[in-house]
Parts: C-alpha cells; sequence; structure tokens
C-alpha cells in the first residue's frame, strides 16, 4: 500500500514491453491540485479507492 501511488508501481506484468504504473499517480496529481485527496483501503485481495474533493460553487 505504501507504494501504491509512486509512479511506475503496478502489480501487472509489462505486456509487449509496454510501462505500467501511471494511472493512479496521475489521478493523486490531480486531486491534489484541486485540493481534495485519495485514500484506498484494501482487504481480501479487493482495494477500494475514495476520491474527495471539495465543493466549490
Amino acid at each position: 500500500m505504501d507504494k501504491l501511488f509512486d509512479f511506475g508501481y503496478s502489480t501487472k506484468h509489462s505486456v509487449g514491453g509496454r510501462a505500467r504504473g501511471a494511472g493512479l499517480c496521475i489521478v493523486q496529481s490531480v486531486v491534489k491540485k484541486h485540493g481534495g485527496r485519495i485514500e484506498a483501503v484494501s482487504s481480501e485481495g479487493v482495494t477500494k479507492f475514495t476520491v474527495h474533493l471539495p465543493l466549490r460553487l
């Protein structure tokens, strides 16, 4: 869980030499840019992500 948002970290194997592990890093940076936060909880092989963004009217 500590590396989950690190660029390049993935639990999946590379396919055809294509890089993996950018998605969650990108999501986290966008969420932080907008003043929000992202949480990850993992249990019994299932990981749940919750994104909190501030409401701006």
